[in-house]
Parts: C-alpha cells; structure tokens; sequence
C-alpha cells in the first residue's frame, strides 16, 4: 500500500474525464482499478493517509460525471460502440462501477452510490433487447463490454 496505492498520482486517473476523450483507449479503467484496491487497503489497514486521496478522488471523479450518468472517457460520437481508439467504454464503466460501489460499501457515500445508479440507468437505457446489442459495444467480441454483466 505505502508503495502504491499511496504513490498513485490521481491527476492521470481523472485526466481522460475531466478532457474527453482520453490518452488512450482504456484510459479510464484505472480509476476504478484503483478506487477498489485503495479502499479495500483503506477498510483493512485503517491507514488515515489513504482516506483523504479516496474521498479526493471520488469528488473528482464524480464532478465529471454527464447528466445522463455518463462517466467515461469518450466523446459523443465514439461512446458505446466499436470505434478505432475508443472501444473499451463500457469496460470502463464497469471500473467505475466496481470502485465506487467498493467505496460505497465501506464508507457509506450516497453520492457515490448515487452515480452508480445513474450508471446502471444509462446501460439500460442504452443495451439490451429493441436496443443498442451490448456485443456491438466493445472489444474480443463483446467480451469487455458483457464483463458488466
């Protein structure tokens, strides 16, 4: 933990949200990568250094948050779909999901549980049967995007 997840620079994780879209296709799964080991290290430790950068983080993170609960690092017209350079958006969702529900879980945010909820209505109103198919939407033939499942 002291290694890592305390050395974490967090500009880089918020960077590809706060300027969409991101340096790189998977840019944004490595907040949530890290939202859920850093609080998993945070809840087991107790270590009073960690929590400060969790709840910096989150606040953060959920500042670029869309009104239609958008929280990737896409532009409008590549999000959800197979496009060069921009194909991992759901994935990324789905590290959202995982580190603000695991931050949830231990520190009780209802603004963190709040996002994942506008999450989870965005997918549904997105995929699923009369919709957008959720294969269409990622790489490894749907393999990243129904990881969500």
């Amino acid at each position: 933990m002291v290694n890592r997840l305390l050395q974490v620079d967090e500009t880089p994780l918020l960077a590809g949200f706060r300027k969409r879209p991101g340096a790189q296709a998977w840019i944004g799964e490595h907040v949530g990568k890290w939202l859920h080991a850093a609080t998993l290290a945070w809840a087991n430790t107790g270590d009073p250094r960690l929590r400060p950068k969790l709840d910096l983080v989150v606040r953060e993170l959920l500042k670029t948050q869309e009104a239609d609960g958008y929280l990737g690092t896409y532009t409008p017209e590549t999000r959800f779909g197979l496009y060069r350079g921009a194909d991992w958006d759901v994935w990324v969702h789905k590290y959202d999901l995982l580190g603000l529900l695991t931050y949830h879980r231990y520190t009780g945010s209802p603004e963190a549980l709040a996002a994942c909820r506008r999450i989870g209505d965005l997918l549904d109103r997105t995929f699923g049967p009369g919709k957008k198919s959720i294969l269409s939407a990622g790489t490894h033939v749907g393999m990243a995007s129904t990881s969500v499942l």
